[in-house]
């Protein structure tokens, strides 16, 4: 975790997968913030195409953003923001509609600012 604090998104920095997988904090910030909203996390997540933790700073706070894609089909993907102080996830699930169209799902209550962002990534 104190790995993630510093990075800034270059390939040595950890990935969500790994923090899910080592930090319980993250993983259960994740999984609070996924079920609150009525999502539940993709198998796929453990194996899909991650970026590295970046750290950034929005709403005057520090967090973590990534962002892990379904292997060979990145319309289904989640980008989150993990605040390490509050440990409490905000996120996006992107995905494919019925209709062939793209929805999205924001969980964790993210601010208008961060919701903003998570669309951009």
């Amino acid at each position: 975790m104190e790995q993630a604090q510093r990075c800034d998104g270059g390939h040595t920095c950890p990935y969500s997968v790994e923090l899910y997988k080592a930090d319980d904090a993250f993983r259960t910030a994740s999984n609070v913030a996924l079920k609150k909203a009525g999502l539940k996390r993709q198998r796929w997540v453990a194996d899909g195409m991650a970026s590295p933790l970046k750290s950034i700073e929005i709403d005057g706070k520090a967090r973590l953003l990534s962002r892990v894609c379904e292997p060979h089909n990145c319309v289904h993907h989640y980008t989150i923001l993990y605040d390490r102080l509050q440990r409490c996830m905000a996120g996006v699930y992107m995905g494919s509609d019925a209709n062939g169209g793209v929805h999205s799902v924001h969980f964790g209550a993210p601010s208008i600012a961060e919701a903003d962002l998570l669309l951009k990534n």
